[in-house]
């Protein structure tokens, strides 16, 4: 009875002082880069999707469209999913980049 105390009370301790360390580590660490150029400020969801501070919403496509209307469904899904209107997407064809994938 008295290891599995002492061991509970090992683990509570070591398990606050974790917390404490890391949180202790964390302050004044955090470095800001604010720059003025609007471009900069887009968020990029993942390498498909980029909404602009603006609204507009860019997909990117890897593939070419080749009969199956992805190029109108997809637009679709993201604007209803995003709950904006399907003119604020609009499908960009990607380049060769490593970041979409074989091609």
């Amino acid at each position: 009875m008295s290891n599995r105390r002492t061991f509970l009370k090992t683990l509570g301790l070591s398990s606050a002082s974790f917390v404490l360390g890391v949180s202790s580590f964390a302050k004044g660490n955090a470095v800001v880069n604010m720059s003025t150029d609007p471009l900069s400020l887009a968020l990029e969801i993942n390498p498909f999707i980029v909404i602009q501070p603006s609204g507009q919403i860019t997909l990117i496509n890897p593939r070419p469209d080749m009969g199956q209307g992805s190029t109108q469904a997809v637009p679709s899904l993201l604007a209803e999913e995003l709950e904006v209107s399907l003119d604020q997407v609009t499908i960009a064809q990607s380049d060769g980049k490593g970041k979409y994938g074989d091609q």
